[in-house]
């Protein structure tokens, strides 16, 4: 199951500036015991300068940024729950034989949201009545609590596998559109 609650506020200043904010709380059964609900804000926030000032052949210059944060599912369900599962194998009982099952994955009560933060701040701009037009960007992107399938010792574990978060992974970087409209 997955539910969520989402708000959101929106801010508008003489067309010039702007500012929007929002919450989400999502909770899913699909994470262990400890960890089923995730907090994930976001914040931006532009400014039309071209409005301000009067640059020639400028026709369009906005200035922009925002920070926020978003929650991954993992890819299957189950994953934060103690599994059984065929062996392959059976044996023989009551005159008939039956498949066996062993521990097929480890519990983990404390798997949880896969968290994604980035930050952008960027520059869009239209020049010469706006036939050359185009936008910068700097983001940084940081994924945190990744969900893992990880290798863990047998004992104290009943398998050799379980579902964790670990690690992080950052990218960060410039992209740079242009269009020109002959």
């Amino acid at each position: 199951r997955l539910i969520a609650f989402f708000g959101r506020v929106n801010l508008n200043y003489k067309d010039m500036a702007f500012l929007s904010a929002s919450l989400r709380r999502e909770g899913s059964t699909q994470f262990g015991e400890n960890n089923k609900w995730g907090m994930f804000p976001a914040v931006s926030a532009g400014l039309d300068i071209d409005r301000w000032t009067d640059i020639a052949h400028v026709n369009t210059l906005k200035l922009r940024a925002s920070y926020g944060i978003t929650g991954a599912l993992p890819p299957s369900s189950y994953l934060s729950q103690f599994l059984y599962g065929p062996t392959g194998s059976s044996f023989l009982y009551n005159g008939g034989y039956i498949p066996s099952y062993a521990p097929t994955q480890n519990d983990n009560p404390d798997l949880k949201w896969e968290k994604k933060a980035e930050f952008d701040i960027g520059l869009d701009f239209g020049l010469f009545n706006n036939r050359l037009t185009g936008s910068l960007d700097y983001y940084k992107r940081t994924t945190s609590d990744l969900l893992f399938n990880a290798t863990v010792p047998v004992p104290p574990n009943p398998t050799d596998r379980k579902w964790m978060n670990i690690g992080t992974l950052e990218n960060k970087g410039f992209e740079m559109v242009i269009a020109y409209d002959i």
